[in-house]
Parts: structure tokens; C-alpha cells; sequence
């Protein structure tokens, strides 16, 4: 079975520095995608050089740790401290909240040009936290776009685009090269994720983040000549996240060409029918009539009965009466 390898680059769009080492990583034959921050200062030049680097897969970085949010800060209100910038205290983050901001930052990726081939987030708080996790979820699968390796997501893997196995660890330290080796000479069958942060430093990474030199010691890990003959010994291809296959669909004999729209209604309890009385006809209520009449009738002929029994009762009694007394 072949090897396949995602070497993603986060935080592209943070600066226009991290932008250039992602790219230059791209070009040395490493990198083959990386995740856009729609919210950082750098976002219109990494969309400028996405569109010049067709090949790169660019997947969109959900960020609430960085920065200000592109909703509007009332819409999301426990997601930001009193200054108006994304608050460290996630205890308060709320479902809707989260699934506001993720739209808009969803909105800005495609109002660029690009379409995302994946979705992650920065600082992994779709793993950290279960409220991210579902908002992310449900958009991947909705819109059937491949997502970052998630321990719940291998219990559902036939509803999710997904890679088979994910790699996360840092490579600032002087053992980097030899470290990204060893990874792949036991790289397993199937697709691979290995997540990984190249970038020169400017002071705007300085303002947002705290990790600074590590990102320029990974860049000269991923621009290494090592890595790439190693790539090309070991057979190994680098794909981006395009490269995942939808989920199968259950084969079935006859093609389901119904919509979902046809389909919900069928599934909504219906109301039981009431019993509808039928409007009596001409000819029954004459018929009625005709009965009715009948027993009228047969009232009549008793009740002319009775008086004639009366009647012959009175004359005979009458009659002995007469009798004696003569």
C-alpha cells in the first residue's frame, strides 16, 4: 500500500513573514498545505500568494485565540474580553457564539476566491474544546471538507473526510532534521498528517505569539535537502487534503433519487383523520320518511283495534246486565 504524507503548515496569514517561509518551505518540496487565519494581519497577502501557488492546499485555520473576531463583537459577546479581543477564558464561550464567529471567518475565506480543502483551528481548540469540536463537525460534514484528526471522529469515519493518522510535535530543537527522519522512515501505510509551523519573524508574530524563534528553526528543518531526498528514497507521496476521498455511500439496487425535503415530511407524526359524516341523500331521507310513516300507520291500526275490543267489551256487558235485571 502506498505512503502518503500531508505536511501542513499552520498560521498562514498571521504575517507576511510567516507567509514567505510557508511558501519558501512549499517550493523546497516539503509543505503541501497549510491552514489560512482569516483574521490576522497577513491574511490578503497569503491569499495573493495561494492564488499564485495552485498546488498548495489551503484549508481554513479557525482561530478564537488570536485577535479580534470578524462577527460582530454584540453577536458574540462571550467570546471577547472588555478591550474587544478574543478572551483567554473559554469557560464562558457559548455554542451560537462560536458558530457566528466560525461563519464569518468561513464567509471571508470564500469571499477571497479560495475554497478551503480542510478545516482545523488554531491552538487545537477543536480538541480541547467539545463546543468547537461539534461547530467544526457539523460544518465538515455538511459541506463534505476534509477536517484535522480528532478522537472522536475515528468512531465515525464513514461520515468523515478525514486523514488516516495525524503527527503533532514541534521540531525547534537541534535534532529537528534527525527527528522529521525518523518519522517517516516509520511512516505508516495510508494518509498521514504531519502538522508543523516554518515562518520568518516580524513583529507582528511578536505581538500575537510567544513562539517566535521555533518557527524559524522549523523552517530551516523543512527546507532541509535531507527532507526531501528522504521523501523521494522512502517513495513517499505528498498530497494535500484534496487528496481524501469522500465517504462511501451504502450501495442500494434501485438509485434513492428522493431530496431531503421529500424525505423529512414522511418522518412527521400526521395528525389522526376524523371520521367524515356523509350527507344523507334524497332517496334514504325519503325512504326514512316512507318508514317512519309505516309505524305511524301501525300505531293507528292498534290503537282502532283496542277500541273495538273496548267497544264489544262494553256490549256484552251490557247485555248480562239487561239480562238480569228482567
Amino acid at each position: 500500500m502506498t505512503k502518503y504524507l500531508i505536511i501542513n503548515a499552520d498560521d498562514f496569514g498571521l504575517s507576511q513573514s510567516i507567509n514567505q517561509g510557508i511558501i519558501e518551505a512549499y517550493h523546497a518540496g516539503t509543505v503541501s498545505s497549510t491552514t489560512l487565519m482569516c483574521n490576522m494581519p497577513g491574511f490578503q497577502d497569503a491569499v495573493t500568494l495561494a492564488k499564485k501557488t495552485t498546488s498548495l492546499g489551503v484549508g481554513l485555520h479557525f482561530n478564537l485565540t488570536y485577535g479580534k473576531p470578524l462577527a460582530n463583537q454584540q453577536k458574540v459577546s462571550s467570546l471577547v474580553n472588555p478591550k474587544g479581543v478574543f478572551s483567554k477564558d473559554r469557560s464562558k464561550w457559548t455554542e451560537a457564539h462560536i458558530i457566528t464567529e466560525l461563519e464569518a471567518q468561513f464567509k471571508r475565506f470564500i469571499a477571497s476566491g479560495l475554497y478551503p480543502t480542510h478545516l482545523d483551528s488554531h491552538h487545537h481548540i477543536h480538541i480541547d474544546s467539545e463546543l468547537v469540536y461539534r461547530a467544526l463537525k457539523d460544518l465538515s460534514i455538511r459541506l463534505q471538507i476534509p477536517m484535522r484528526l480528532h478522537p472522536l471522529i475515528i468512531e465515525d469515519r464513514q461520515i468523515f473526510r478525514s486523514s488516516d493518522y495525524l503527527i503533532l510535535d514541534t521540531y525547534d530543537t537541534n535534532d529537528g532534521v534527525d527527528r522529521l527522519i525518523r518519522y517517516l522512515d516509520h511512516l505508516p501505510d495510508g494518509i498521514t498528517e504531519l502538522m508543523c509551523h516554518p515562518g520568518y519573524v516580524d513583529d507582528d508574530v511578536r505581538a500575537y505569539s510567544v513562539w517566535t524563534d521555533g518557527r524559524a528553526k522549523e523552517l530551516h528543518v523543512f527546507t532541509n535537502q535531507r527532507i526531501v531526498e528522504k521523501l523521494s528514497e522512502l517513495d513517499i507521496q505528498l498530497v494535500n487534503f484534496g487528496f481524501i476521498p469522500e465517504p462511501e455511500k451504502p450501495e442500494c439496487s434501485e438509485p434513492f433519487e428522493q431530496t431531503l425535503a421529500e424525505v423529512i415530511p414522511q418522518s412527521i407524526p400526521q395528525p389522526i383523520p376524523q371520521p367524515i359524516r356523509k350527507r344523507k341523500t334524497k332517496k334514504k331521507m325519503v325512504n326514512r320518511r316512507k318508514k317512519r310513516g309505516i309505524r305511524v300507520l301501525n300505531k293507528v291500526k292498534v290503537m282502532k283495534l283496542k277500541k273495538k275490543i273496548i267497544l264489544k267489551k262494553k256490549k256484552r256487558y251490557t247485555k248480562l246486565n239487561s239480562k238480569k235485571v228482567s
